[in-house]
């Protein structure tokens, strides 16, 4: 856990120096946009994005308006002011020891003839 954790802050450090490449930037744009836009290509799909829109209590259309808004300069702000080590908090969730089985009695059984 520890060296993802390295791993993960020394790339956002590494996004703040040089910012993320604007080639990049509109393919993942481009990418989220057609992911939106896929969902109303069946039934289930259209009603399982308003519904989670209605639960959420948020406009559907809002998130197509804001992934076409969305600029690399406004990234390049939120990288600056979001996900500061200072501000970082982690949680490691190690596996449950495994415990062995309890034996338990078997009632006996009588046969039947």
């Amino acid at each position: 856990p520890a060296a993802l954790i390295d791993r993960l802050l020394a790339e956002l450090d590494r996004l703040r120096a040089g910012g993320l490449d604007a080639a990049v930037f509109e393919r993942k744009k481009r990418r989220a946009l057609g992911d939106f836009v896929r969902v109303f290509n069946s039934p289930s799909g259209s009603v399982h994005a308003m519904m989670n829109a209605w639960l959420k209590k948020y406009d559907l259309l809002d998130h197509l308006r804001l992934l076409n808004e969305t600029t690399l300069d406004q990234l390049h702000q939120r990288l600056a002011t979001h996900l500061l080590p200072a501000e970082m908090a982690t949680l490691t969730i190690s596996p449950r020891r495994q415990t062995r089985p309890r034996r338990t009695r078997r009632a006996a059984t009588s046969r039947r003839r």
